[in-house]
């Protein structure tokens, strides 16, 4: 029956037009590798993100709406790879979640589109996956780098639709006027993604039930009674110019280990932050256990998982913390502008302050030896962690 309740004569021959179109379909399917006759092929979706692991826990919003858009397809990731360094990839975060089929890599760098040979071998691993459309969830861009962006996925590597953020992202810089606030990188990541019933994230269905057991069994040594509570450091940073100074993490541990006896202090982050959590743990007490480099990703996101709150800088373990909820104080600089960087969801809150040098976008202060971190005082962050350690009680 149709729609106003009339027969629909079922043996009629079919026009001219479908008759073409549904053999133009068996033959596309016929001549695609590996295709079965009669079966619709899945559609390949490119998706580019490059960046470590606090560029890539800030992109997993927007991969989980475009995952949930794009049910049944293929997903496939374009992401750099460093050989010669340990830096944690965006695949090292992205594979584990099964919601890739196949990654693409490539090798960054100054002179990358003047290497003809690695240019071309992205090129072919793009068209032979022949992806119908692309997500380019890329740092910001200007104008040219956007076109060029756009001319590379459509024009060279024949990807019909691309989905991009906008050029030219960040206000302009008004000389003696502070930075202006700009929109979190999660979120203008998230709409570049078409509406999707996605719109609320969570890592914590992804952290392997092997990490959480062995998180469980950590927090049980440590614990000394029921009520103990745990709070994550994230002290250090690949960028120096991002750091609060060492003293004052030293100086606030010890006044919150006095204040909140029940309060155990977990430091977390990469193998180049042990050096310096082991100099805090060495110099603030029994009750501040480094962890940094010993234990993975995954395993950090499980351990944060039991922790009541995160003290840290503006760094990748921020991040993971806010991907599990965990409630962040976070330490930024004023290099970058104002919530470009904040972490994902609500509950956190940032301790910035401006200066006349602000946006400067170092990676090493060494003019002003990080002056605007050094504003943020001890007593300042004692004020925004104590609710949440006396709410815990």
């Amino acid at each position: 029956m149709n729609g106003n309740g009339g027969s629909v004569n079922e043996d009629k021959a079919p026009s001219f037009l479908e008759r073409w179109r549904r053999g133009w379909t068996r033959r596309a399917v016929r001549d695609l590798p590996g295709s079965v006759p009669g079966e619709v092929p899945r559609k390949s979706v490119l998706v580019f993100r490059t960046g470590q692991l606090g560029d890539t826990l800030v992109a997993l919003p927007a991969i989980h709406a475009l995952k949930a858009r794009h049910r049944g397809d293929k997903l496939i990731l374009l992401t750099d790879k460093h050989p010669d360094k340990s830096y944690v990839s965006s695949w090292d975060i992205l594979g584990p979640t099964g919601w890739f089929e196949e990654v693409i890599f490539y090798e960054p760098g100054p002179l990358y589109w003047l290497n003809l040979k690695a240019v071309l071998a992205t090129i072919s691993s793009i068209r032979r996956i022949r992806a119908g459309v692309a997500y380019i969830l890329a740092p910001e861009r200007n104008a040219w780098q956007l076109f060029r962006d756009r001319f590379f996925f459509r024009i060279v590597a024949g990807v019909r639709e691309c989905h991009s953020r906008g050029a030219g992202g960040s206000p302009t810089r008004r000389r003696n006027r502070p930075l202006p606030h700009v929109k979190p990188e999660w979120r203008v990541l998230r709409e570049v993604i078409p509406y999707s019933e996605s719109e609320h994230f969570d890592l914590k269905p992804l952290i392997p039930q092997s990490e959480l057991d062995s998180a469980n069994e950590l927090m049980m040594r440590l614990m000394d009674n029921e009520a103990t509570r745990f709070v994550a450091l994230g002290p250090g940073s690949k960028m120096p110019s991002k750091i609060w100074p060492e003293e004052r993490y030293i100086s606030l541990l010890r006044r919150l280990t006095k204040a909140f006896e029940n309060t155990k202090f977990i430091v977390l982050g990469g193998k180049e932050d042990k050096t310096i959590g082991d100099r805090i743990s060495a110099a603030a007490g029994t009750s501040i256990h480094n962890l940094a480099g010993s234990v993975s990703v995954m395993g950090s996101a499980a351990i944060l998982t039991r922790c009541n709150a995160y003290i840290g800088n503006d760094t990748g373990t921020m991040h993971l913390a806010a991907m599990v909820g965990v409630p962040c104080i976070a330490l930024f600089s004023a290099r970058d502008f104002p919530d470009r960087w904040r972490p994902y969801g609500d509950n956190h809150t940032i301790l910035r302050r401006e200066v006349d040098c602000e946006g400067c976008m170092l990676e090493v202060c060494n003019k002003e030896n990080n002056r605007c971190l050094r504003e943020i005082s001890v007593d300042d962050t004692i004020s925004a962690i104590a609710p949440l350690l006396s709410a815990s009680h």
